[in-house]
């Protein structure tokens, strides 16, 4: 057994996915908070998932209600659910290093991706993000795809169809397995592995897309190191029903004037 799988319980869907059956691994790391993982799962299983294995990582949720949601997931791709037995230490870097290496490992998957448990997406947002990464990395050798522009991660180049970024975040992810084990796997050593991570793609000159419009969307309210709830991590090109949008709106009172601004700004557009 990898020691990355260490202190997991894996439970295989029937019939087990054999090696290199699907092209994608997608891991989604969850933990409680089952009001944000239940209206994720809602939009992945309405989303047209197709070849790709989901594998879902539950750190120890001792919420009943978030254990159930997994379990009971049920999508048109094999699921994978790995319980861990006692959560040690707060963060996703542990849980995105077991389902990747599992994904890139056991299941032979080709591209590696994944998705947070407070994310929502849209119809083909899968293909749309594949799509961009096998055009681009054909041009331009190793890069990673994200479905996902937010604000508060600066645009260097922007296209018809896809935006170059300073920095994807670690929201949503698509890359292939070089540059997993090249880059990813040595950023997953702790809680700020997102950035670790792209200051080793930037040092390293590997391009960070994002999908034009975006295709996933942060319905978080307040992550450990970012806030929807200020505006600084939704997606301006994007529709969304959400508590963030609702959230951004009424936080005035803790904000300065310059993230008030912005946040008025993101709201109005996401309105339209």
């Amino acid at each position: 057994m990898s020691d990355a799988l260490a202190g997991l319980d894996v439970a295989w869907p029937r019939p087990r996915p054999a090696p290199g059956a699907a092209s994608t691994g997608l891991v989604i790391t969850t933990w409680n908070r089952p009001g944000y993982v239940r209206r994720s799962f809602r939009s992945l299983a309405r989303s047209g998932l197709r070849d790709a294995v989901v594998v879902v990582v539950d750190d120890a949720s001792d919420d009943r209600r978030t254990r159930r949601l997994v379990q009971d997931l049920a999508l048109p791709v094999p699921v994978v659910r790995m319980w861990r037995r006692e959560r040690r230490e707060p963060g996703i870097h542990r849980g995105l290093l077991a389902g990747w290496s599992l994904c890139a490992g056991e299941l032979g998957c080709e591209l590696l991706a994944n998705l947070d448990s407070d994310a929502i997406v849209r119809p083909g947002w899968l293909d749309a993000e594949r799509a961009l990464f096998r055009r681009e990395a054909a041009r331009r050798g190793a890069v990673v795809v994200t479905g996902f522009h937010a604000v508060r991660h600066r645009v260097r180049a922007s296209h018809a169809d896809f935006r170059e970024k300073e920095s994807v975040g670690g929201m949503n992810l698509l890359f292939d397995r070089a540059v997993y084990e090249a880059h990813v796997r040595e950023a997953l050593a702790g809680r700020n592995w997102d950035w670790r991570l792209v200051r080793a793609l930037e040092a390293a000159g590997v391009p960070m897309l994002t999908t034009r419009p975006s295709v996933a969307q942060h319905i978080g309210r307040r992550g450990l190191f970012s806030s929807a709830e200020l505006g600084f991590d939704v997606a301006t090109d994007w529709w969304v029903d959400a508590p963030a949008v609702e959230l951004a709106a009424r936080a005035v009172g803790r904000a300065s004037r310059e993230i008030v601004q912005r946040t008025r700004a993101i709201v109005k557009k996401l309105r339209g």
